[in-house]
């Protein structure tokens, strides 16, 4: 229902947060970091990067969704 509601009404309501690297080549998580790239976090590899995923993280929460949108989706899903 979130992404319909992204394709919809152009509103971003999910952050999705990996902790493991699975389902990488799932369709849905690479469709969605075509979309909506900023909103895929990843858990870091190295104890060094947690601070940056933090961080990464509260700039995503704070920001608001429609500046996040990247040329693929402006233009396949503004353009009405």
């Amino acid at each position: 229902l979130a992404h319909q509601r992204l394709l919809d009404e152009n509103l971003d309501v999910i952050v999705l947060l990996m902790l493991e690297p699975v389902l990488q080549n799932s369709h849905f998580l690479r469709l969605r970091r075509r979309l909506c790239e900023k909103s895929v976090v990843e858990w870091p590899r190295t104890a060094a990067a947690e601070p940056w995923f933090w961080q990464n993280l509260r700039s995503v929460v704070r920001v608001d969704n429609q500046i996040m949108y990247n040329k693929t989706y402006t233009k396949f899903f503004t353009s009405k």
